[in-house]
């Protein structure tokens, strides 16, 4: 893992920290696993990313340049451990249970539709 570190220009106030992490693979065989973790990181942290593709993260918390660092630092830590996560397959039973709660709730709003249109129907003055 490769990570540069950026300061703007040095003056006193001036405390923000820029840290860039190379998001390409850099083993000439990379495994399967590395390989979907960038590419998940690549899905989630678009607008992070540059051209050369690099991670970009920057911290303003504090005053002292070190205690930035380790925000960015841990800000990547945790960009990649929620890349990471692998969601699990829904169980046939999930599927199902969902399809048949979707299917009831638009069987209510359905129903509550030909309510509201009863009524409004009600109140309607008929013209011969």
């Amino acid at each position: 893992m490769l990570i540069k570190i950026a300061s703007p220009l040095p003056t006193v106030e001036a405390v923000a920290l820029e840290a860039r992490m190379l998001i390409k693979i850099a083993s000439p065989l990379p495994t399967v696993e590395a390989v979907a973790l960038e590419a998940r990181m690549l899905i989630k942290h678009t607008n992070r990313i540059n051209r050369s593709g690099e991670l970009i993260v920057t911290s303003e918390v504090s005053r002292y340049q070190m205690r930035n660092l380790s925000d960015c630092l841990q800000k990547i830590r945790d960009m990649i451990a929620a890349a990471s996560v692998k969601h699990k397959q829904p169980s046939q039973e999930d599927v199902a249970l969902r399809r048949y709660r979707i299917d009831k709730m638009n069987r209510e709003r359905l129903q509550q539709k030909k309510m509201h249109t009863a009524v409004k129907r009600s109140r309607r003055e008929e013209f011969d």
